[in-house]
């Protein structure tokens, strides 16, 4: 039996699911784009995909943002498309970004 107030008790567990929830969702993210990029170039997964491609890209964006809103997305890659196009067809294609020349030498 516990000393503490069951309000007390009930916010402790509500704080800590959220945390839990937000980590969950952190740990996944990065996974998932640990594992597109398993090979380095990340289109032959997007091809495997198929038409599931752009509905996953779509929901990384919707929890990346949603993380980041809540101040929790440290670490965690956020989508850009200009590199990841989504098609119309419901695949994606990868556009590696353009690599910056070397400087010269003044």
């Amino acid at each position: 039996m516990s000393l503490l107030p069951p309000a007390t008790l009930s916010a402790a567990k509500v704080n800590q699911l959220d945390l839990d929830t937000k980590n969950y969702l952190r740990s996944q993210l990065i996974a998932s784009y640990a594992t597109v990029y398993n090979n380095g170039n990340p289109q032959p997964v997007l091809d495997a995909m198929g038409t599931n491609a752009s509905a996953a890209l779509n929901s990384y964006s919707v929890l990346y943002e949603a993380l980041n809103t809540l101040g929790v997305a440290d670490g965690v890659p956020p989508v850009v498309l200009t590199i990841y196009v989504p098609n119309s067809d419901g695949t994606v294609t990868y556009v590696p970004a353009p690599i910056p020349p070397p400087p010269t030498d003044p």
